[in-house]
């Protein structure tokens, strides 16, 4: 029977004292329904992080495990238990069985963890698998990520095409598509080409009603191009 809204606390309680206890005959069970309710309606992504690790631990069929699997990967993920996350995520990866929106968030936290721990070239890979397997926010964000490591390698003109290619993929996700054009113009003024960095800023600053954030990062960036503009005409 489903737990009503108002009871879930009760209800974590009780399987807690369940698990606590490892009462054999409902162990598993009490543990699937507690990892549930602590991240979905508790929030508690630490409690929910150790619940599905021993539901893993204690899982005797391919659906707890499968389920235990992506609990411990978003919750290892949002702890930035990176090494977890992504020992999970392989694991959903390389399950023959996974869902292909389970893979796509699989490609999503892998990525996101090598890029916060500076492996970039696996973030690369898998950023660049995430933006070729789907359309999605995430992939969008997964492509500019693409970018933005080809422009961090100082690979401007590579950059610069994987922009414009998020543009053609991606056009429904404006926030993406704009940070795309504000990587285009740091990718024209890494190749000594101001005229279209600064006709790129404005285009934002002049056309783009979204995101206020996005508008004054494109402002900023063409305040300090015209900063140095003129410092430049200084020591003519």
């Amino acid at each position: 029977m489903p737990v009503k809204s108002q009871s879930y606390p009760d209800a974590f309680g009780d399987y807690q004292a369940i698990i606590t206890n490892r009462y054999a005959k409902f162990y598993e069970r009490s543990l699937l329904n507690a990892s549930g309710i602590a991240y979905y309606e508790l929030r508690d992504t630490a409690k929910a992080y150790e619940l599905y690790t021993k539901l893993f631990e204690a899982s005797s069929n391919t659906a707890n495990t499968y389920t235990a699997t992506l609990g411990v990967m978003k919750t290892a993920y949002k702890l930035t238990k990176y090494i977890d996350a992504t020992t999970y995520a392989d694991k959903i990866l390389t399950n023959i069985d996974s869902k292909e929106g389970d893979i796509h968030e699989a490609l999503y936290i892998k990525a996101k963890c090598a890029y916060a721990q500076g492996q970039n070239d696996i973030a690369y890979l898998n950023f660049n698998r995430l933006s070729l397997s789907t359309i999605s926010e995430r992939a969008a964000e997964a492509k500019y990520m693409v970018a933005k490591l080809l422009y961090d390698k100082q690979e401007y003109k590579a950059s610069l095409d994987t922009c414009f290619k998020l543009k053609g993929r991606f056009d429904s996700y404006d926030y993406w598509v704009v940070k795309a054009f504000i990587l285009i113009a740091d990718d024209y003024k890494a190749m000594d080409n101001s005229f279209q960095a600064k006709a790129t800023l404005e285009s934002i600053i002049e056309n783009y009603k979204g995101d206020q954030s996005l508008v004054n990062e494109a402002r900023a960036k063409l305040d300090k191009l015209a900063a140095e503009a003129l410092d430049a005409a200084r020591y003519r």
